[in-house]
């Protein structure tokens, strides 16, 4: 994570900030369930004392794992990634490969993030942890060849476009990548192969295509 965090250090720091005034709130949160526990204690037999104070117990457990705590991060910076504010997302997702890294999601918002702000370099490390664990994602496979076809490393994008599930040809972004990758290249006829494979029809007409 050095280059994401080199580059953002400043927004990852106010988020472990948040994240204190976040713990302060669920200290005051404990307190509450304890009284709680303690006047249905009260009111309750023995098997129920023990049920209620069981349930407590776990319920504060939980909020304190780093899972659980990585999974709240994720599930905020989701809702920004929707809406596109991929500066607010991007600290709340540090944050959360940074106290659980074992949380593949993680990687592929952090891909989706910068490759969407065209932070291909960025982008590229996380896309490929990604790829990893899911090899046959549509998504992370476009996103992922498209860093490298922008950073000019067609060699990498012409392999993970030639074996895209369901066949290249098949997809329009797909195609675009593989054919331009072997006309950068200077491959000309292997390009004019691929792009003799796009179908060209009035629902998906593409002028880069035709030109």
């Amino acid at each position: 994570y050095s280059t994401s965090y080199s580059k953002t250090g400043r927004k990852a720091r106010s988020s472990v900030s948040s994240s204190a005034n976040s713990g302060q709130s669920s200290g005051g949160g404990k307190l509450l369930l304890w009284l709680i526990a303690i006047v249905v204690g009260i009111a309750l037999p023995p098997l129920g004392v023990v049920m209620v104070i069981g349930a407590v117990i776990y319920y504060y457990q939980r909020n304190k794992s780093p899972k659980y705590q990585a999974e709240q991060w994720i599930k905020k910076a989701t809702t920004f990634f929707q809406e596109q504010k991929y500066a607010e997302a991007e600290p709340l997702l540090l944050e959360a490969a940074n106290i659980y890294p074992e949380n593949t999601e993680t990687d592929f918002l952090l891909g989706g993030v910068y490759h969407n702000q065209a932070k291909y370099q960025e982008a590229a490390p996380y896309l490929e942890r990604a790829h990893q664990q899911d090899p046959t994602h549509e998504g992370t496979l476009i996103s992922l060849a498209n860093c490298y076809f922008n950073l000019g490393e067609f060699d990498k994008v012409i392999p993970l476009m030639q074996n895209f599930p369901g066949g290249w040809e098949n997809n329009l972004k797909a195609l675009q990548l593989l054919g331009l990758s072997f006309s950068n290249k200077e491959q000309h006829d292997l390009a004019i192969e691929v792009f003799k494979k796009a179908p060209l029809t009035k629902r998906n007409l593409d002028d880069g295509l035709l030109e």
